[in-house]
């Protein structure tokens, strides 16, 4: 197969090994595919008791054989595929063909499946994205048309459906259904790349802000954790959820020793009792500063010079406090 001439007809990208999201796809695509034809033969072995229950299956049985032979076949290749993408459209190209033979045993034109096509399509616009889902509409209107033409010129005699008759189909009849379902296929096409594409460009832009917020965040903790002075944050009911190596080498406690715990009885200083039960004394962009003594983990006692300052988020609304202090013994 020349996969260099599929990748320039039909919009198939290089450098897709490896690549998670389509490997999950395409998995998705063969897994659905087995459930979709297992249903279509449950409804075909229901109607059919209903309406002829000895009449032979053999005709409808043939397309769902070749789709569980097609998927082991997918299956068996798929640690072997070097371009997903192509993969992919061979998949669907294979789709198409079957469908076709569903809707040849099915009564041709007047087959109920011929919106099986949408489903390739949809699919198309999900993994191959633009140029090949329009390419698959184009394709799977050529097979319809070519089914119809085959039909009408009496080339192919479509085996009839639960109690169909084999009548002759009218020219116009035949124009008029292969205008409209080739309009519908191209109709799902661009609707179903408009989706796909909408939902790829917000999950990239999705990705780019998570990366950033992740950049973001490692910066400031990067500069949290590079400050001499000890930095400790509450929350808005005074207990402590952060502590910096500065704080945790002036005070001797990690923050897995004082988390959860009341500033006040972090610090024991009379003064920091009302702040600490009533944060929301502190106005916005004042700055509250005191000393005390500090006892140590190891029992030194230091004197600390503490700055206290509310935290609030980009509303406004208050969600605890900030100390900033140092060792000034």
């Amino acid at each position: 197969m020349n996969w260099q001439l599929l990748q320039e007809r039909f919009g198939i990208q290089e450098g897709e090994v490896g690549n998670a999201d389509l490997l999950r796809k395409v998995k998705i695509l063969m897994t659905l595919r087995v459930i979709a034809v297992t249903l279509f033969w449950g409804v075909i072995l229901f109607f059919q008791a209903q309406d002829s229950p000895f009449a032979s299956l053999f005709p409808v049985s043939w397309p769902v054989i070749g789709v569980y032979g097609a998927t082991l076949v997918y299956i068996l290749h798929l640690p072997h595929v070097r371009n997903l993408r192509a993969f992919c459209f061979l998949q669907i190209l294979g789709d198409l063909i079957l469908e076709t033979s569903i809707l040849y045993v099915t009564g041709g034109v007047e087959s109920v499946f011929s919106f099986l096509y949408i489903l390739s399509i949809i699919t198309a616009s999900i993994t191959l994205q633009r140029p090949g889902n329009y390419t698959i509409a184009l394709l799977a209107g050529l097979f319809y048309l070519s089914l119809a033409c085959g039909e009408f010129y009496g080339l192919i005699t479509p085996v009839p459906f639960l109690g169909q008759d084999s009548l002759s189909v009218p020219g116009t009849y035949i124009l008029y259904k292969s205008v409209l379902n080739t309009a519908a296929f191209f109709l799902v096409a661009f609707l179903s790349d408009y989706l796909s594409e909408s939902l790829r460009r917000a999950g990239k832009a999705l990705e780019e802000k998570s990366e950033n917020l992740a950049n973001l965040r490692s910066f400031h903790e990067n500069i949290v954790q590079s400050m001499s002075s000890g930095l400790l944050i509450t929350q808005i009911d005074g207990r402590i959820v952060s502590l910096n190596k500065a704080a945790e080498r002036i005070t001797g406690f990690t923050l897995e020793e004082v988390q959860g715990k009341s500033c006040y009885e972090f610090f024991r200083l009379p003064t920091l009792l009302e702040i600490c039960r009533h944060p929301e004394t502190l106005q916005v962009g004042t700055l509250y500063r005191c000393e005390g003594d500090f006892e140590k983990r190891d029992g030194e006692k230091i004197y600390l010079g503490l700055s206290i300052s509310p935290f609030r988020d980009d509303r406004g609304v208050l969600r605890g406090l900030i100390f900033i202090f140092q060792d000034v013994t």
